[in-house]
């Protein structure tokens, strides 16, 4: 089996049943393995996931965690609650049978991106290196008052995706950034309108190909060819002097999402966005 790495990001905050009942619907369908069995809001995950009662599983106020019955693929639910929170997040990892990875991965992330309004997704197998480089880059890096980010040492994501991955949708924030025009000539092995405004791009044919030492090579030029089409201006690159392009987000605090709690003393960051937010 290999380790594989599904990541969904929405502007919601996952509080719809309907929600959860997609989510759960992709997993039963293309993922089985990774339905949940135990779940709840801390360590120990008290709760034994019951398909009668998906709305109590779909309590996500506080954020979710949940386990496979097997322990060995877990999920997590962050919701965006604070005032600098862009996106929320599903997360799912763990070992997958080799039947499901190839037949199962691509369904479930189009699936989703049909289903759920998705910003972005993505779905990945990488190695131990590529994995911890990959978690050190994260929600760091500020957009300048254009946009646009400049480059920095701190992860770049959402203001600019880190990398494009085997699997990807791309909902309407993406989708205008790139041009649907330039998402259906992408020249990648799989472009998929999945509605208007979301695509689905799968770099190569097979997920395996990022297994087998001797197919990475042919999987690399083929996912630079895609970035190099769409515009490598809106991928994080270390070295490049130019700024990144990203869509235009808000953050909770400005959509109303987040307010701060009566008698609360906030910090001077807080405090200066909520002040520029009062006087637009």
């Amino acid at each position: 089996m290999s380790e594989l790495r599904v990541e969904l990001f929405t502007p919601g905050i996952l509080r719809d049943q309907a929600e959860g009942r997609a989510l759960l619907d992709a997993l039963g369908e293309h993922l089985p393995y990774w339905m949940p069995h135990r779940y709840g809001w801390s360590e120990p995950l008290r709760n034994v996931y019951d398909p009668a009662r998906p709305e109590h599983f779909w309590d996500t106020a506080h954020g979710l965690a949940f386990r496979n019955a097997a322990r060995n693929a877990s999920g997590e639910v962050d919701v965006r609650m604070g005032p600098w929170d862009i996106l929320s997040k599903i997360t799912l990892s763990g070992r997958v049978p080799r039947s499901q990875l190839e037949s199962g991965t691509g369904p479930f992330l189009s699936q989703c991106g049909r289903a759920l309004d998705l910003t972005y997704a993505m779905a990945h197998i990488f190695t131990e290196r590529q994995a911890a480089d990959y978690y050190r880059l994260w929600f760091e890096t500020a957009p300048s008052d254009d946009g646009t980010v400049r480059n920095a040492a701190q992860g770049p994501f959402p203001h600019c995706l880190r990398d494009l991955y085997w699997a990807n949708v791309f909902g309407p924030p993406y989708t205008e950034l790139f041009g649907a025009s330039r998402l259906r000539t992408a020249p990648a092995a799989v472009v998929t309108e999945l509605r208007p405004g979301y695509f689905y791009l799968q770099v190569t044919a097979s997920i395996r190909d990022l297994t087998d030492a001797a197919t990475v090579p042919a999987y690399q030029a083929a996912r630079d060819a895609v970035k190099e089409h769409l515009g490598p201006e809106c991928f994080y690159d270390p070295a490049a002097a130019t700024p990144r392009r990203a869509p235009a987000f808000r953050t909770a605090a400005e959509e109303g999402l987040w307010k701060p709690r009566e008698g609360v003393t906030l910090g001077p960051g807080v405090q200066e966005l909520l002040d520029r937010i009062a006087n637009r």
